[in-house]
């Protein structure tokens, strides 16, 4: 009995690991928009074009 407890406890933590992935693809994402959006306020500001120095 104890070996298919432990399958799902393994099942659980590998579902658990992967939402944590996702979110984290999901913050960095949202950084990297929130950074974009920096360069963009930037550009606008000065009139100097720093979209290549980002890599947008």
């Amino acid at each position: 009995m104890a070996e298919p407890d432990l399958e799902c406890e393994q099942i659980r933590l590998k579902c658990i690991h992967r939402s944590w992935i996702t979110t984290g693809a999901t913050l960095s994402s949202s950084t990297r928009a929130a950074g974009a959006h920096r360069v963009e306020s930037r550009v606008l500001e000065s009139g100097v074009k720093y979209w290549d120095d980002a890599g947008v």
